[in-house]
């Protein structure tokens, strides 16, 4: 026959234990929270409203190159452009932690020194906010403030730079990499009606040295990446 102390730390036992349970699961939930895909779809009726648009583009981190000790893996998801599930959660996060890559930046810095990333993604994506055709003001000028538009695209380059290729056997080989958190708000509404996170990579893989001594090389693939993926952005906020 159990006492009442007994029966006491038994009741305290299971629920320590259950709080230990739901602890775990939860962490383990917010472990495998993916970094990239969508976060909240287009509201169509909302967008409807916007006529005009300010673009804002910030930067968390200056470029960088990633060299992988191995094989990156294979390649995850359809177009080389937009994937979802690539390199997300703590998969990119240990693939980051491979780095060594000081000595592969110095080697190309030469050739960054007049490309400023923010300015050069505002560029692209004001071009093909204005080639879709759908509103009727856009500008990405700070003298030209947000608060006097319909709504916000809020862009942050979170990284940027070379990364080794997904899929390929040599970690020598490598592309130009974007990962851009990105986010419109209607400023009436004062609320955020659509939100992505996304890891954008350039479909072109080339051995490291003919980034590095080629210097067009790389500002080429970087423009070019950028028009691509300012393209398949603006086509997610207008598509859902």
């Amino acid at each position: 026959m159990f006492s009442p102390e007994r029966i006491g730390r038994t009741q305290l036992f299971r629920i320590v234990l259950t709080v230990s349970v739901f602890t775990l699961l939860m962490d383990s939930l917010v472990a495998c929270t993916p970094k990239s895909g969508t976060r909240l779809s287009t509201d169509s009726a909302a967008l409807q409203s916007i006529k005009s648009i300010h673009i804002s583009v910030t930067q968390a981190e200056l470029f960088t190159i990633v060299q992988s000790e191995g094989a990156p893996g294979a390649v995850v998801g359809g177009a080389a452009f937009g994937l979802v599930g690539a390199l997300v959660g703590a998969g990119i996060d240990s693939y980051r932690t491979s780095s060594k890559s000081t000595a592969l930046e110095e080697s190309v810095t030469p050739y960054l020194q007049e490309l400023n990333a923010t300015a050069l993604l505002a560029s692209h994506v004001q071009a093909a906010l204005v080639r879709s055709n759908h509103f009727d003001k856009v500008d990405h000028t700070a003298s030209s403030p947000s608060n006097m538009a319909d709504g916000t695209l809020t862009l942050q380059i979170q990284t940027w730079g070379l990364r080794s290729c997904v899929g390929e056997s040599s970690p020598e080989h490598m592309q130009v990499e974007w990962h851009i958190d990105e986010k419109l708000i209607h400023r009436k509404e004062g609320r955020t009606i659509w939100e992505r996170s996304e890891v954008y990579r350039d479909p072109i893989c080339r051995p490291f040295p003919e980034f590095r001594d080629q210097p067009t090389l790389l500002r080429e693939r970087l423009h070019q990446s950028l028009e691509t993926v300012s393209g398949v952005l603006i086509n997610r906020i207008l598509y859902p």
